[in-house]
């Protein structure tokens, strides 16, 4: 038995409330595994990113805060439901970050080290000429966030 026909088998063995069709669900892994892409949804508020999992044996939806360091987790019976604790958890780890006198982690800040090896480097370098190295690596990155994502755009 596939990866695919377990994650069917496991599925219909569930006692999940949600409708769905094996059909469609077939359809859209073969896609994924074709392709070699998933889409995730992911929560946002106030700068803070959330993820959404889902625990088919309890039949609760979770997640946590993503790219910080601290641990901040949710969890509800349905996805409105996730969305309004996900919020709640990034206004109180806020408001406890604010009593406790801490500086909340930020997801992103805008800064991260990349190690490419001496030769990549010095092509870099080269090829950006009168820019800056970083000037040069964040149009490189914005190039390659086009053309991967055109949804971003």
């Amino acid at each position: 038995m596939g990866r695919t026909e377990k994650l069917l088998d496991k599925l219909a063995q569930s006692k999940s409330t949600f409708n769905w069709n094996p059909e469609n669900y077939i359809k859209v892994s073969e896609r994924i595994i074709k392709t070699g892409r998933y889409s995730m949804k992911l929560l946002n508020y106030k700068g803070y990113v959330g993820t959404i999992e889902a625990d088919l044996e309890n039949n609760i939806l979770f997640g946590k805060l993503a790219y910080i360091r601290d641990l901040v987790t949710y969890e509800a019976e349905s996805l409105s439901e996730l969305e309004k604790e996900f919020r709640q958890s990034v206004d109180l780890y806020l408001q406890d970050c604010l009593e406790l006198g801490k500086e909340p982690n930020k997801p992103f800040k805008g800064v991260f080290n990349v190690r490419i090896g001496e030769e990549l480097h010095r092509e870099a370098t080269i090829i950006a000429g009168d820019r800056s190295l970083n000037a040069f690596v964040t149009e490189a990155i914005q190039e390659k966030i086009f053309r991967e994502k055109p949804s971003l755009r």
